[in-house]
């Protein structure tokens, strides 16, 4: 072992941390992954070493050091590994960790990525993804909680992301999926919206560039597709530009009482990212006074009122920026 004896009793997984539990001859072992979720050490419950484990890129076993007669079976990214093939189960699919492909087969899901070869394993990119089960390769959670966290502190401290400010900050890595990362916090993205920005941060800016969309990838098509029905209407893709709600999701409820539809083009216009981002806050603000002084019956007409008023106040124009 190139460790001392015993594990500090720091670096013991707690309760919550405990990913699994072997069970050989009466005895607990605990299982401590890498950012993949390999198993690295096994440890026995008084917090002694009985198993180190170290990986090739592809999961091929380069280190594989015992002191006792417990072999873990889940190993490359916590994957079981039969002792007699040597190959890994991952659902879909087998996998040869030997081979530099690693697939036994065609991927499943090969027609949803047609620039990628069907037996890559995560697209070339062992080390920084994971695939959960031979379909389609992913960030490790831990990674994208990571990534999640740092824009969220310059989110607090600025009130808003753009990619000059993750520069500066020394972020660059963010720079490629600020759009997604303002979504998550936006006071006006619907649950939607943020359910696509997750799959886009989960799935990997390595495939937002390519031909797999986030929408076909989960197969999300809902009557609230505000984004491509406003494309649909002005003949415009939105580049730079963000579909806004002139009327806040947040009181869709309240809208829907006046029978008015906030998903609709007119009352979603194209407003400029960082403006939009810049303003949103103030934007749901304003409507909060509106609903607050205005607790009896609300009409479709004193709405789009306000609507206009706010829009002219906020932006400069009811219309949109494009």
């Amino acid at each position: 072992m190139h460790k001392p004896s015993k594990i500090h009793p720091s670096l013991l997984p707690k309760i919550s941390d405990k990913l699994r539990c072997g069970n050989m001859d009466s005895a607990t072992y605990y299982y401590h992954g890498d950012h993949l979720g390999s198993a690295s050490w096994i440890t026995n419950r008084t917090g002694s070493p009985v198993q180190h484990l170290q990986y090739m890129p592809y999961g091929e076993p380069f280190v594989n050091e015992r002191t006792s007669s417990y072999e873990e079976r889940f190993t490359f990214t916590g994957k079981e590994r039969d002792s007699e093939t040597g190959y890994s189960y991952f659902g879909a699919r087998f996998y040869d960790s030997d081979l530099m492909t690693g697939w036994l087969s065609v991927d499943p899901q090969s027609d949803k990525f047609p620039n990628i070869s069907p037996y890559a394993y995560c697209n070339w990119n062992p080390v920084k993804l994971v695939d959960p089960n031979g379909e389609v390769p992913v960030k490790p959670l831990v990674s994208v909680a990571k990534i999640v966290y740092k824009a969220y502190k310059i989110y607090k401290k600025t009130g808003k992301l753009t990619m000059n400010s993750l520069k500066k900050a020394g972020l660059n890595e963010l720079v490629s999926i600020v759009d997604d990362i303002n979504t998550i916090f936006s006071e006006d993205a619907s649950f939607e919206d943020r359910f696509i920005a997750c799959v886009d941060l989960v799935v990997g800016t390595e495939f937002n560039n390519t031909t797999v969309d986030a929408r076909k990838f989960v197969g999300i098509a809902t009557k609230n597709n505000y984004r491509k029905k406003l494309q649909d209407a002005t003949g415009k893709t939105g580049k730079g530009y963000e579909a806004h709600h002139t009327l806040p999701q947040k009181y869709e409820e309240k809208f829907n009482e006046a029978s008015i539809n906030i998903h609709e083009p007119g009352n979603t216009v194209w407003r400029e990212t960082d403006n939009h981002r810049g303003k949103s806050h103030q934007h749901i603000k304003e409507w909060e006074v509106f609903f607050n002084k205005n607790e009896e019956e609300i009409t479709k007409e004193k709405i789009y009122e306000y609507r206009d008023k706010v829009e002219k106040t906020i932006f400069g124009n009811k219309n949109g920026d494009i």
